[in-house]
């Protein structure tokens, strides 16, 4: 969750780096995805191969360790080139957290669907704590006359290492007792390939839209750069983690639901596109809400359904290395491409007149998700197809 917290921190304060750094729609894209998601990508591939050498404790606190480090660094960085060092370092420390955890995790067949529903509601709350916490933060330090001054943002920064710090020394504490052996799982089947195109386009929408709705929001005037953040974190706080749970139990409860979870991933981000349509176009905080509620449960749904899918397709043996690898091609498409092309479309597209934000962002956004929708369906009907090719009898 504290990881989510500190990787959405940057979209919460996305327009006050703009705004000072007066950089443009693509070069904030790039410092919101492929800054973190590159760095993170390449360094998730070695990180898996200790993790599978018995090194998951000893990752998981140095990765702690560097992300938190990381976070505050950006209260000293005054230029592009500050800020992107800084996104590179938030991601290889995080690089070297994630995989080990969750490979822990995955290592227990039995209880795998429902601690991988709470790990992954984790990370959903981490994102809307981590608007919400900026939102109250910026609120705050404006009652105490900080923003006043052009960098008062900064604050946020130190201050949201604090609980990373008294989790470094619990997390210690509480991974000497575990044993380094993970219960083995059975072995896997085929088709992770297509698991990993169909999570990297339920990633792609879902960071895609987490990444600029802050910009969005006070581009369409429903909200200040301060009080974004609250509006959009009030909201993700109980329908993102809600999304992931919902993920969790459909394909625990429903018979056969493993062998249809790609399927669903592209089912689920499809019915959030008429959702998404409402929040990219609407100017009013009363409309935002609901369907941005709905456009996080949908999503939450598609993202758990994607791991569970590539969880369920990996040897235990090698279920370190293949973590790494599939975080590393689904961050460095999904949360990395992803942004980076919204804004791109944003700055390339010709100005709209007469609509909310006068801008492109909200389409680019919207088409976004459809593609991410049309790419994960394709990819899980294709592999269904193979695998009843190679299934079927000999004629």
């Amino acid at each position: 969750m504290l990881a989510f917290v500190d990787r959405s921190l940057f979209a919460a304060v996305a327009p006050f780096v703009q705004s000072e750094l007066r950089v443009t729609d693509t070069a904030l894209g790039a410092l919101l995805g492929p800054a973190f998601a590159l760095s993170y990508g390449a360094a998730v591939l070695l990180m898996g191969r200790v993790a599978d050498r018995g090194g998951g404790r000893r990752l998981m606190l140095a990765g702690l360790f560097t992300w938190s480090a990381a976070a505050a660094a950006l209260a000293a960085a005054h230029s592009v080139a500050a800020v992107l060092v800084v996104r590179v370092a938030l991601g290889i420390g995080q690089a070297a957290f994630i995989p080990a955890a969750l490979a822990m995790i995955a290592a227990d067949a039995r209880g795998r669907g429902a601690a991988m529903a709470i790990f992954t509601g984790g990370s959903a709350s981490g994102r809307s704590i981590g608007l919400f916490a900026a939102g109250v933060g910026l609120a705050l330090l404006g009652l105490a006359g900080v923003p006043a001054r052009p960098s008062g943002w900064r604050w946020l920064c130190l201050l949201s290492v604090v609980p990373n710090l008294l989790l470094l020394m619990a997390l210690a504490a509480r991974l000497e007792a575990r044993s380094e052996q993970p219960v083995r799982a059975p072995r896997a089947g085929a088709g992770l390939a297509a698991s990993f195109v169909v999570a990297a386009a339920a990633v792609a929408a879902i960071q895609t839209v987490a990444a600029w709705l802050p910009v969005l929001v006070v581009r369409h005037r429903i909200a200040d750069a301060a009080s974004a953040p609250l509006l959009v974190g009030a909201v993700d706080l109980v329908s993102a983690p809600a999304g992931q749970l919902l993920g969790g139990w459909l394909l625990t409860r429903w018979r056969g639901g493993a062998a249809h979870a790609g399927l669903l991933v592209g089912a689920a981000i499809a019915a959030a596109v008429p959702a998404l349509a409402v929040v990219v176009r609407t100017s009013s905080a009363w409309a935002l809400a609901p369907a941005l509620a709905a456009v996080n449960l949908l999503l939450g749904v598609a993202s758990f359904a994607a791991l569970f899918d590539a969880q369920g397709r990996m040897p235990a043996e090698r279920r370190g290395v293949l973590t790494g690898a599939f975080l590393a091609v689904v961050t460095a498409v999904g949360a990395g491409l992803g942004p980076l092309l919204a804004g791109v479309i944003s700055d390339s597209a010709p100005v709209a007149t007469g609509r909310a934000g006068g801008d492109r962002l909200g389409p680019a956004l919207l088409l976004s998700a459809i593609a991410a929708a049309v790419v994960a369906a394709l990819a899980a009907a294709s592999r269904r197809w193979s695998a009843r090719r190679i299934e079927a009898p000999a004629a």
